[in-house]
């Protein structure tokens, strides 16, 4: 399967970021967000992503199987410029024959339907990049602002469970991202929980 994404938006004060990431803290009475003096200026942003994903899936996997999915891609713009690889495995009950389910990250949304009744399965998935441009570790495109010395190879270890029933999928995932840049303390962590409906 092929996919081809434009991403398009905009860094710096008039994304809102910062006014979005107070009002939440407040409404859930939160620490005071702080850094936001040494935020990127503004600047519009555009990405364009090409991935293209392998299935290996057994022809008969009514019940308990095992399969794999890999893909490679390429993004290219002044918010990312990267190269990628990864794969991800997966084992589990009546598994159906898609390319798995979104994911956070470029070209990670890739659910099609395929009506098997009701399927459960764990996943296990690693994404590997070659990072030649990230504007949030290198700072703004045009300008002077600030930066960090990027790691040039990042890496995400993902893992969750899915459920679906006909149309209708509940996704449960945790990534680690290994270390963006230098002086960076620690691995950074993040889940995501998605319901969806095909239609």
């Amino acid at each position: 399967m092929d996919t081809a994404e434009i991403q398009f938006g905009i860094v710096g004060p008039y994304s809102l970021a910062e006014d979005a990431q107070k009002f939440i803290h407040r409404i859930r009475d939160l620490q005071r967000p702080n850094g936001w003096d040494n935020q990127l200026e503004t600047e519009p942003g555009l990405t364009l992503v090409f991935e293209r994903k392998w299935l290996y899936h057994p022809t008969s996997a009514r019940r308990f199987c095992l399969d794999a999915i890999t893909h490679s891609g390429v993004a290219l713009g002044n918010i990312m410029t990267y190269a990628n690889l990864g794969l991800e495995v997966r084992a589990g009950w009546n598994i159906p024959r898609t390319f798995s389910v979104s994911r956070i990250r470029p070209a990670g949304s890739t659910w099609s339907e395929d009506d098997k009744g009701f399927s459960v399965y764990l996943f296990g998935a690693v994404d590997g990049r070659a990072v030649l441009r990230d504007i949030f570790l290198d700072g703004n495109s045009f300008r002077d602002s600030h930066s960090v010395d990027k790691r040039p190879l990042v890496a995400d270890l993902s893992c969750g469970l899915v459920t679906r029933y006909r149309n209708l999928s509940l996704h449960l995932s945790f990534t680690e991202r290994t270390r963006e840049f230098k002086g960076q303390e620690k691995t950074h962590g993040f889940g995501s929980m998605a319901l969806g409906y095909a239609f």
